[in-house]
């Protein structure tokens, strides 16, 4: 019932006054005024403003007679009487609950109406005289609401009526008429229809991403289920072929034990026993000569050659058909068990890369390196001082890790993807031997590298667009795109773009220290030990991240026509001749 009332008064209310129609009359394009509103309105405008209406803004060339509406003015009349009764009774609609009358003094109680003009909001007894006084008879009623300033026009004192699309902000009539004018302002309903067209379409496109969200969490389930149930069954499976190939190792050494301590107990027993026969006969032979001396001692002829005739003369046989071989080892035999033992680690070391990778080819969301936007230019600052101590330094120390499988075929990574050896000695690849990290750099960071060994290696950094795999044609510093030091036994290098700058080398050099600061454009190289001495530092731009590299090389490698020749100890093919490691900070 309350809501049938309040459309028909906003039906049977003037858009100018905001009240009830006084005198109506009605106008060619249908929307109806009180008649001294409208006169008012259109003499306010003047003869440059025009002559149109307040709400569907239609212009009329002249200005249209007014005459009074009767058959408006009876309705008006007939809902100004039934609205009296039926407030006079009415409680308070369910909008007013938390309102209280604003007159009240004795204790507040629930407003049952709100009063535009007035500004207040009334109980039962309190509304009484807007229904009996004349006073109070073009003030507009409504439910009893909450925050009235919050629907009145601050500048104007007026009901909001209007919206401004220009400012975005509700407006009464009057500033649709002054400073708003020109804005095309629309009826609040009009603009409430489409900013429900919006709101419709925003929750229609809300629900429909919460629907896709919720797949996608679903599917996200499912995958972390999969992977988790697949990583344990290829664990449970690892394990088994692991303790299988374990114990066929086991067999192996016990069969290979069983084997040497049998050859062992059969060329002992044979030792032996040819042992025991010469030993033998060794007491015949001494007791042989015992006889032989005593019968050489006897002085008498006759007596002399009758001991000889009694004499038995042996027969000499040699023990051994071949020399004995006395400085018999099992040496070989540990020998190939330790070729046996390096082989299994290559092997062990090239499939256990297969492994990681296969193992990183496992994901549910694939790594992308972020697109790099332009930079855009920096406001000038003060730059920031470098750092002049390791303790300064560590504080930009950055964590790093290597590719798993370099494309070098002599190289190898190692120590959880932290460090880089040398493990082979093919001359014949045409390519330079070097790893490229994973993480691409930005912003301050320090990090350090360390190396054992006799050889040559590069420490460097390199752009990520052109090297992103870091192309093996190319080393390390040798064009625009990178930048590296290369470090010799007596000397270092650094290189960029292909031109080189010698330093003599530090004493036992075994740490270099790299800092980056990105944004202020500078590499700088360090040697590390009780304190930091500064080997070079390069002033450049960088409109990239940068991947930090190392390189690592034996004596004499060759690269394309062309020969490199190095100071230091010429490297073999045994694993640990050079190693080059991320340290931990």
């Amino acid at each position: 019932m309350a809501e049938g009332n309040i459309s028909v008064e906003e039906q049977l209310s003037c858009s100018v006054c905001l009240d009830l129609l006084s005198d109506p009359v009605t106008l060619p394009c249908g929307h109806s005024y009180c008649l001294r509103c409208i006169r008012d309105y259109w003499d306010q405008m003047g003869p440059a403003g025009g002559c149109f209406c307040p709400q569907c803004r239609r212009r009329f060339r002249v200005r249209p007679e007014l005459n009074r509406s009767t058959v408006l003015a009876e309705l008006v009349e007939k809902f100004r009487e039934s609205r009296s009764s039926s407030n006079r009774g009415s409680a308070a609609p369910p909008e007013a609950e938390g309102v209280f009358c604003d007159v009240c003094s004795d204790g507040p109680r629930p407003a049952v109406r709100s009063c535009l003009v007035c500004l207040a909001s009334y109980c039962e007894t309190h509304l009484e005289p807007h229904f009996k006084s004349a006073a109070f008879r073009k003030h507009r009623l409504e439910p009893a609401r909450g925050n009235l300033q919050a629907r009145i026009c601050a500048a104007h004192h007026r009901l909001y009526e209007f919206y401004c699309p220009a400012d975005q902000r509700c407006v009464c009539y009057l500033c649709t008429v002054e400073e708003h004018k020109t804005h095309n302002p629309v009826p609040a309903e009009t603009a409430r229809a489409q900013r429900e067209e919006d709101l419709v379409k925003q929750n229609r496109m809300t629900n429909q991403r919460i629907q896709r969200k919720e797949k996608e969490c679903e599917d996200l389930k499912k995958a972390i289920s999969t992977i988790t149930s697949s990583a344990d069954s290829a664990c449970d499976e690892t394990e088994r072929m692991f303790r299988e190939l374990l114990a066929s190792i086991e067999r192996r050494r016990v069969e290979v034990i069983g084997m040497l301590r049998a050859q062992e107990k059969t060329e002992r027993r044979r030792a032996e026993e040819v042992l025991e026969q010469a030993e033998l006969e060794i007491t015949d032979l001494r007791t042989r000569n015992a006889e032989l001396e005593m019968t050489l001692q006897t002085s008498d002829h006759i007596d002399f050659l009758q001991k000889y005739q009694s004499l038995t003369h042996p027969s000499w046989t040699e023990g051994f058909t071949r020399p004995p071989n006395y400085n018999v080892t099992f040496e070989r035999v540990t020998q190939s068990v330790s070729k046996l033992q390096k082989s299994l680690e290559n092997i062990c070391s090239a499939e256990i890369s297969n492994i990681t990778e296969k193992i990183e080819d496992v994901f549910i969301f694939q790594w992308e390196e972020p697109k790099q936007k332009a930079p855009k230019p920096a406001a000038p600052l003060n730059p920031i001082p470098e750092p002049t101590t390791r303790e300064d330094f560590l504080h930009y120390s950055c964590f790093l890790t290597l590719k798993s499988k370099p494309e070098h075929p002599n190289l190898r990574v190692c120590e959880g993807r932290r460090a880089v050896e040398w493990v082979g000695c093919d001359s014949s690849v045409n390519t330079w031997p070097q790893v490229l990290c994973r993480e691409g750099l930005t912003g301050r960071c320090y990090w350090e590298v360390g190396r054992s060994g006799d050889g040559v290696c590069t420490i460097g950094l390199c752009h990520g667009s052109k090297w992103k795999g870091l192309s093996p044609a190319v080393g390390l510093g040798r064009d625009a795109e990178s930048w590296g030091l290369d470090c010799y036994q007596l000397s270092y290098v650094f290189r960029h773009d292909n031109k080189s700058i010698s330093f003599p080398a530090p004493k036992s050099p075994t740490r270099v220290g790299v800092y980056l600061d990105h944004r202020a454009g500078t590499v700088s190289f360090y040697s590390v030990s009780d304190t930091m001495t500064l080997i070079h530092r390069v002033h450049t731009k960088f409109t990239q991240p940068l991947y930090p590299a190392l390189a690592l090389w034996s004596n004499g490698w060759q690269i394309g026509e062309q020969s490199y020749f190095f100071t230091g100890h010429h490297l073999t093919s045994e694993k640990g001749d050079m190693y080059l490691k991320l340290l931990n900070l």
